[in-house]
């Protein structure tokens, strides 16, 4: 059973981790499909980082130059899917 959780900017996220919500999902970003890993980024969408063509950027900035994007909560934390890339939740379907 999935508890009923709300995703707000201080969302309990050990609690979020214990649903383990290995699910497919689609995100209004891109066409693709992603399998949830199950598990939720420890950063928001603002504070994650990570290097991309020797640069260091948060997801939230990835999302904004890339997709054109702008997260409308970027302090949410980010899905993680089963090959390691971190998805804003809100952008999640």
């Amino acid at each position: 059973m999935v508890p009923n959780i709300k995703f707000t900017d201080t969302v309990d996220r050990p609690r979020c981790n214990r649903c383990r919500l290995d699910a497919q999902v689609k995100s209004s970003h891109s066409k693709f499909t992603y399998k949830l890993s199950g598990k939720f980024s420890a950063k928001s969408a603002r504070d994650l980082t990570f290097s991309q063509d020797g640069r260091t950027t948060t997801v939230e900035k990835y999302f904004k130059e890339r997709y054109g994007v702008e997260l409308k909560s970027p302090a949410l934390p980010c899905a993680l899917d089963r090959k390691g890339s971190a998805l804003p939740v809100e952008l999640l379907t």
